[in-house]
């Protein structure tokens, strides 16, 4: 995927869409209403070197998740708000370094699991824009991190990647519980360690709750994750 051909037809007047320009005016006048700025750590919330995007403008989900700031950051080319894309992108680069990959989020709580693989592509999105090689070097380096977590952490004995995630026996039963409590399951017979991994391949994929694996994430291998790895793949080659 790539903003670039979108941006020639999108929030112009030249398609006459009334209703493309309504929606690009309500974003342009209210994106600033989701920006955080936080560089140093805060009791669960990770710092970060640059201004970031968060999902809402107040009450829950204050901080920066990885995939929906993908969708964000397609947005924020879309309307030319390439700076603020180019920090999104500039802070995932910042968490691979720190932590080997990025996490779902960033806040303590998130570390035991990362997202759907975008990076490569929104990394793709702001080279595009701005073509700066020694930019691209660093984030290069990112990646090459992020592959690594992937096809070490997430491999399967088929060749394939599935989501996983870091699982604390301490914590198995609470899980296990809100597990049972999102899905409206009891499953009392089965084992709280084997909820609390279906669990957390879940929230790892994004799709957290929902029955499409028959509410037994871990025991698939999801394509979307594979095609994304091959797309991280074929990004790597172009870079």
């Amino acid at each position: 995927v790539s903003t670039q051909n979108a941006n020639k037809h999108f929030c112009t007047d030249s398609m006459g869409r009334e209703d493309n320009k309504m929606v690009c005016e309500y974003i342009k006048n209210n994106i600033g209403k989701t920006i955080r700025e936080n560089k140093e750590d805060n009791g669960t919330l990770i710092g970060l070197p640059y201004p970031y995007t968060v999902p809402c403008a107040d009450g829950m989900f204050q901080e920066m998740y990885y995939w929906d700031t993908y969708f964000t950051n397609v947005g924020l080319c879309l309307i030319r708000a390439y700076e603020r894309a180019k920090n999104n992108v500039d802070n995932m680069i910042y968490l691979v370094e720190r932590f080997g990959y990025m996490p779902n989020g960033n806040r303590t709580y998130y570390l035991n699991r990362s997202q759907p693989p975008f990076l490569s592509f929104m990394v793709r999105d702001i080279y595009e824009h701005y073509k700066d090689k020694e930019w691209l070097g660093k984030a290069y380096d990112a990646l090459e991190t992020e592959y690594s977590f992937w096809m070490t952490r997430r491999m399967t004995e088929t060749g394939l990647n599935q989501y996983g995630g870091t699982l604390i026996k301490d914590e198995a039963k609470q899980h296990a519980d809100r597990y049972r409590c999102r899905t409206g399951l009891e499953m009392k017979d089965t084992d709280d360690m084997e909820l609390y991994r279906h669990y957390i391949s879940f929230c790892e994929s994004g799709w957290d709750i929902n029955p499409r694996w028959d509410f037994e994430s871990y025991n698939y291998i999801q394509p979307e994750l594979n095609s994304l790895l091959y797309g991280l793949e074929k990004n790597m080659e172009y870079f």
